[in-house]
């Protein structure tokens, strides 16, 4: 029986900085993270797009972010 690889996802961290860092892991080369600050939609639109260094926000502030394959996601929000 062969071994599965692990689901593809995203890695949230603090920095020393206190800025939310984000990795992708298991992710084919061409995924990318995308994200949404405070948005009211229960659906993920990626209204701020790319994450491509870390975030900086007051407390309270709500950070969502999805991991893409093209136009569609391969994780949960």
């Amino acid at each position: 029986m062969t071994e599965s690889s692990p689901p593809p996802g995203i890695r949230a961290s603090l920095n020393e900085a206190g800025e939310l860092a984000l990795t992708a892991v298991n992710a084919p080369p061409e995924a990318v993270i995308r994200m949404d600050i405070n948005a009211d939609t229960p659906r993920m639109l990626c209204t701020q797009g790319r994450y491509l260094a870390p975030v900086q926000a007051p407390p309270g502030t709500r950070i969502r972010f999805r991991l893409f394959r093209g136009k569609r996601g391969i994780t949960a929000p």
